[in-house]
Order: C-alpha cells, then structure tokens, then sequence
C-alpha cells in the first residue's frame, strides 16, 4: 500500500465496490469476498449505512 493511503477508507470504499457489482450480499459473503474480519466489516458497513450510502 501507497504511504499516502488510508487504509479503512479504502476498505470501505472495496466494500461499496463489492455492494455495487454484486448488489445483495449478507456480511459473511462481503467478509470471504474481501477477506476481511467480521467486526471491520460490520463497523465499516454501519457507518456506511449511517451515513446513507448502503440500505
């Protein structure tokens, strides 16, 4: 990764991606699609939600 990355805003960002291209997914599959933990992605997908860029 670039020294000038953020890296949870890039992962949010992979997370919409992956929402985008494959629109219905349960948290399991966006955690085994990215490879990600579950408590990143259920955090990141709340805020994501919060803030109106996720139903």
């Amino acid at each position: 990764m670039d020294s000038y990355e953020v890296s949870t805003l890039k992962k949010g960002l992979l997370i919409l991606d992956v929402l985008r291209q494959k629109h219905s997914l349960t948290l399991t599959e966006i955690m085994e699609e990215l490879s990600m933990n579950k408590t990143s992605v259920f955090r990141m997908l709340y805020t994501l939600e919060k803030m109106n860029y996720v139903l």
